[in-house]
């Protein structure tokens, strides 16, 4: 959805599929998959502050969204991994729809998320670690919604 909450769960997507192109690639991957968890959370930090979130809040609120981002990940590469579908579709419903019941989430939508997932860690599995190091990246476009694919 388009909310807050929604655009922290697309951003932390795609950190995970660049983090995850790049583990293991070496000392420049390494660096710069730091450079993106850290340019991720300082701007979260000064987003937060932006909204008025209060100085001592800030960092609770930081930490709580940072284990988001490692159990999100880990659930992820974990399905991504194992190429179970299924257990995609179902971190995908309780990551990106968490106060909707799962009936009422579009199955459809939520298919189309699980399959932009895997097809962009595809594709980014067939794009060079160092043209990915200067910014030369490209994504696969999501499908174009449709009335079956909705969200919720």
């Amino acid at each position: 959805p388009d909310t807050v909450d929604g655009r922290f769960e697309m951003i932390i997507l795609h950190v995970f599929l660049l983090i995850d192109r790049l583990r293991g690639q070496g000392d420049k991957a390494a660096e710069l998959c730091q450079q993106l968890f850290d340019t991720l959370f300082d701007d979260m930090d000064r987003s937060l502050r932006e909204m008025g979130v209060g100085d001592l809040s800030v960092g609770k609120k930081i930490n709580t969204m940072a284990e988001a981002f490692y159990g999100r990940a880990g659930a992820y590469q974990d399905a991504l991994d194992k190429e179970d579908r299924e257990e995609l579709i179902g971190a995908l419903t309780r990551n990106i729809f968490p106060e909707v019941s799962a009936e009422d989430v579009s199955r459809a939508g939520v298919e189309a998320l699980a399959d932009y997932l895997a097809a962009n860690r595809l594709e980014l599995a067939g794009q060079a670690v160092d043209d990915i190091i200067v910014g030369k990246i490209t994504f696969v476009p999501l499908a174009p919604a449709t009335e079956s694919n909705q969200d919720v």
